[in-house]
């Protein structure tokens, strides 16, 4: 259940892993109303996630989704937005996917771009991120960039604009 929790919500496994004590939904739904502890560790949700997919149940859960989809006709393929073009695996990340949210994940992958563009032009990485207008690249972490704190998003705020990007 926390699985489809969390995919319905579109949050990250520490997001998931933190609502399992702060949001009483959640807590009932996972049978552990009342709880001070979360209900399972983002290691224990990865693991499981990562058994589900070994034994193609999440090929089968999406199979059964769309036979119900077809024998229910509550999908109308049509409805789609005209430009959709297309899909993304989301099978989960592995590594560093099971520990870091999106954005900082994204932030790694987009310094290791500017990274590369460095060495080929002989350049800084510094001179790369200025020269694209990606100063947010420069800072520690993507969060610390746009100015991110918390996890979910009830609890993100805005840091005080004291940060070297400004």
């Amino acid at each position: 259940m926390a699985l489809l929790l969390q995919g319905y919500h579109r949050i990250s496994d520490a997001e998931a892993v933190e609502l399992t004590v702060m949001d009483l939904r959640w807590q009932m739904v996972l049978g552990c109303l009342g709880a001070d502890e979360p209900a399972f560790a983002q290691g224990t949700l990865q693991a499981f996630r990562e058994r589900l997919i070994a034994a193609d149940m999440d090929r089968r859960l999406l199979e059964r989704t769309i036979e119900l989809a077809r024998q229910t006709n509550e999908f109308d393929w049509k409805k789609l937005p005209k430009d959709l073009r297309l899909a993304i695996d989301s099978r989960p990340f592995e590594g560093a996917g099971r520990v870091e949210d999106t954005f900082n994940l994204l932030g790694h992958a987009a310094r290791k771009i500017v990274a590369a563009a460095a060495k080929l032009t002989g350049s800084s990485s510094e001179e790369i991120c200025r020269k694209a207008g990606v100063p947010l690249l420069l800072s520690s972490s993507i969060k610390a960039g746009l100015d991110i704190t918390g996890t979910t998003p009830s609890r993100r705020t805005k840091r005080s604009r004291s940060s070297p990007l400004n």
